[in-house]
């Protein structure tokens, strides 16, 4: 890798992470002394960031993160869900002995990072373990779309970060999508994916909305994180907008339930 693509990288992890979050300004002085190296490739990435909308530069005061559309957010998130589960398809008709024990690596490496309690590692990591279901099938335009979508609004952040209390019940659900994938149970695999993801989705919904009864809620992270200061001053509207998804996720999980396992 060239230094701009480490530099590209990192910044992308620093922002999925929530090391820099939306609308804070980057110093890139400070960035390229963290990542050790000049300014010159971590200036480069932001340009390419700025054209992928992860990061604006502002006249007179120069780099800052963008924000997250929560509407946007969770929209391209369902459309990734679907995508990932025809990628996964894919994965299943054409896994090997050493795609799978590749999946089961990463899974290993998820609860090990869990039990450490190094969070910020396990969501990067996580990342990893769901592009392993099908990186190794014959579907490139398909995993561009994936890609595409994720550039989108999907990898702004990460999800688990704001819930992490749903990352003990995530792993569990992993080791039931595993079993599926490596009986080549294609329907439930995908139906396993497919509601596992949407758990988080509703998790994190959930969360907003009991927030949003809180006195202080203008200060909840889980609302900072979708929500400008400015916005969250009507909280009709922004309860509004949580409601409306709160339905559509409940909609979606009672059409596509399916047990898993504990």
């Amino acid at each position: 890798m060239t230094k701009k693509e480490i530099a590209y990288t990192r910044i992308c992890d620093d922002i999925f992470c929530r090391n820099l979050l939306p609308g804070s300004k980057i110093n890139i002085s400070e960035l390229a002394e963290k990542y050790g190296m000049s300014a010159i490739p971590v200036r480069e990435a932001l340009t390419q960031l700025e054209t992928e909308n992860m990061v604006k530069n502002i006249p007179y005061r120069g780099y800052v993160v963008s924000g997250v559309v929560f509407n946007d957010f969770l929209e391209y998130s369902l459309i990734r869900n679907e995508l990932d589960c025809l990628a996964l398809r894919y994965g299943i008709a054409y896994l090997t002995d050493e795609s799978l024990a590749h999946i089961k690596a990463l899974q290993q490496k998820l609860t090990e990072l869990y039990a450490a309690g190094d969070y910020e590692q396990y969501v990067i990591v996580n990342r990893q373990f769901y592009v392993a279901l099908y990186s190794f099938a014959p579907c490139m335009k398909l995993q561009e779309m994936i890609e595409s979508v994720t550039k989108c609004a999907y990898h702004k952040q990460s999800v688990l970060l704001l819930v992490p209390e749903r990352m003990k019940t995530s792993l569990e659900e992993h080791d039931a999508l595993i079993c599926a994938i490596e009986a080549r149970d294609t329907e439930r695999a995908t139906q396993i994916l497919f509601s596992h993801r949407l758990n988080t989705l509703l998790q994190l919904v959930r969360e907003m909305k009991y927030n949003l009864m809180k006195p202080n809620y203008c200060q909840q992270e889980v609302l900072t994180a979708f929500f400008t200061e400015e916005e969250l001053k009507n909280r009709t509207a922004v309860s509004g907008e949580v409601e409306y998804w709160n339905y559509i996720l409940e909609h979606l999980s009672d059409a596509k339930e399916v047990a898993i396992p504990r």
